[in-house]
């Protein structure tokens, strides 16, 4: 590399190279251990000790200022003893601070580089650290220690966490890095590793809606979603990074795509960070819902909301990789029928597996009450772009069956 005058054989190479830059910058002082005791006293056990330590880690504010760079300045974090003062730093700043609190803290951990492009960035057969632009760690954790985001190594069992991130707590992983290819910076067991990728089930959004019909047509209903793992952390950044007004914009623009001008109320946010969910309730109230055609039969929306998913384009010249993401999407509707209605049209039931996705859908009838229950299961993958049609063709079937429309007819005088 010119850039930094070295020539690259190996990861190990790689790895050798960054732990020598990164040496010393590690230094513990007598603040940062008080710190890390104050921290950590009244930890029951060893993952509730590291969990202290990264929530203290993530609250430090995220500014990049690299110096230096024709020698390496972009790759070496600046003394975590510095950034433990200054309460700043960028990602290689705080990964750095977290390992040395680790280490105050009598806690093994590398640092680890990766790329925040994507999970199909880095190139294998090319040992090099200008593939990577973000810094995670690798916390050496007994068997006593069960978390999603663990992997084995030859450094040994590893809890692999992204201090940068102030939305995805410890033991998970942002979208971005699972399945990627990362740099365990050891020196003498530095390797590419191969980040896990966490299951659908733990990237659950569960959705209920207690609604009721009016013969107008008017649809009032309670909603309430629970997410967890990666689409908690979804929900919790738009939290996060918006004012409330522009959160609760948000939560209204996602209503308006299925319910005609719906008047939204009572919404109510519970976010529990440690254990990555993310609870929202709201009451909606859309007095055009349903139509009244020829003053006898009742036209509306059985699904209510539509489904999470991919967004294809109309064109059919795609040249780049289609990346799904491991996640589970769970629809649970009861809508409570007008007086003086049956229902005379009953949407049609739909089931749908491929080598990426299943869905289910269906539609029952119990007294007064229609029932949807829907899932959603997505793995990651990674396929190319020849299998664009294929791909868009399930999506938009599965955007068919959840648009249907049930049609009541009036019984009553």
């Amino acid at each position: 590399s010119p850039l930094l005058g070295t020539c690259f054989r190996s990861w190990n190479d790689v790895a050798r190279w960054h732990s020598q830059l990164t040496a010393g910058q590690d230094g513990v002082t007598p603040e940062l251990a008080a710190k890390v005791h104050e921290l950590t006293a009244a930890s029951p056990n060893e993952f509730a000790k590291i969990q202290a330590i990264s929530r203290y880690v993530q609250k430090v504010k995220y500014v990049a200022i690299e110096m230096d760079q024709s020698h390496g300045g972009g790759y070496k974090p600046h003394a975590a003893s510095a950034v433990f003062r200054k309460q700043y730093g960028d990602c290689k700043d705080k990964a750095n601070l977290m390992r040395t609190m680790l280490k105050a803290a009598g806690i093994q951990s590398y640092l680890v580089a990766i790329s925040a492009e994507d999970r199909t960035f880095v190139r294998e057969e090319w040992p090099s650290p200008r593939q990577f632009n973000h810094m995670i760690l690798a916390i050496r954790v007994s068997d006593a220690v069960d978390a999603p985001a663990i992997i084995a190594s030859p450094a040994g069992r590893l809890l692999l966490f992204d201090a940068t991130s102030q939305v995805t707590p410890l033991g998970d992983l942002p979208w971005f890095e699972q399945g990627s290819f990362a740099l365990l910076c050891a020196a003498g067991d530095g390797t590419l590793i191969k980040m896990p990728v966490i299951k659908p089930e733990a990237n659950l959004l569960d959705l209920t809606v207690e609604g009721a019909l009016t013969a107008s047509g008017e649809l009032t209903a309670a909603v309430s979603t629970v997410r967890s793992g990666q689409s908690a952390d979804m929900e919790r950044y738009r939290h996060v990074y918006n004012t409330p007004d522009e959160f609760r914009r948000g939560v209204e623009n996602t209503l308006n795509r299925t319910i005609k001008s719906p008047a939204m109320s009572n919404l109510d946010v519970q976010d529990a960070f440690d254990e990555n969910t993310f609870r929202l309730k709201l009451n909606i109230d859309s007095q055009r819902y349903g139509q009244l055609m020829q003053g006898r039969l009742l036209v509306f929306g059985a699904s209510v909301l539509e489904p999470p998913g991919p967004n294809f384009s109309h064109s059919s010249n795609r040249t780049e990789p289609i990346l799904l993401r491991a996640a589970v999407y769970r629809k649970h509707v009861r809508i409570k029928l007008p007086p003086g209605f049956s229902i005379d049209e009953m949407p049609d039931p739909a089931k749908m597996e491929s080598d990426f996705a299943r869905f289910s859908l269906t539609f029952q009838h119990e007294g007064d009450t229609l029932i949807v229950e829907e899932e959603l299961a997505t793995q990651q993958v990674d396929l190319p772009a020849a299998d664009y049609q294929r791909v868009k063709k399930f999506f938009d079937n599965l955007d068919g069956a959840d648009q249907q429309r049930a049609v009541l007819e009036k019984t009553g005088a």
